[in-house]
């Protein structure tokens, strides 16, 4: 797959959903009675369809592969045999990923002290 080639497919995407909210806003104010009640029914189904995308979208993209790999974190590294709680015990008794972790959890403070020193610094001066 070329670079070209996700270009386009992300360009038709976006065409994708620019479509699918004019044609289902249209369709709603097209076919919607103005009284009051009905009024307020067409808004809450209005942001239903409108907030459906981004959930699909973020099913999609984020919580699916979060889910899928807890999933394959019980397998083997080829994922074809289960084998339950051995992978997190190696990882635990391993000291290389001990030190990793800890690295992280240093960088991670480091950063957090040095960012929020900076956002002050900006918010007083």
């Amino acid at each position: 797959m070329t670079i070209l080639n996700l270009v386009f497919i992300v360009f038709l995407g976006i065409l994708f959903f620019i479509a699918y909210f004019h044609i289902s806003n249209y369709i709603l104010d097209t076919y919607g009675n103005k009284t009051l009640k009905r009024y307020n029914f067409e808004n809450s189904i209005r942001v239903i369809v409108f907030i459906t995308p981004a959930f699909i979208v973020l099913f999609i993209f984020i919580l699916y592969p979060v889910f899928e790999t807890i999933r394959l974190s019980f397998y083997d590294k080829f994922g074809r045999e289960f084998v339950g709680l051995y992978n997190y015990k190696w990882a635990i008794n391993d000291p290389e990923f001990r030190r990793s972790i800890l690295n992280n959890l240093v960088w991670y403070a480091y950063g957090n002290i040095i960012c929020r020193s900076w956002c002050n610094l900006e918010i007083y001066l």
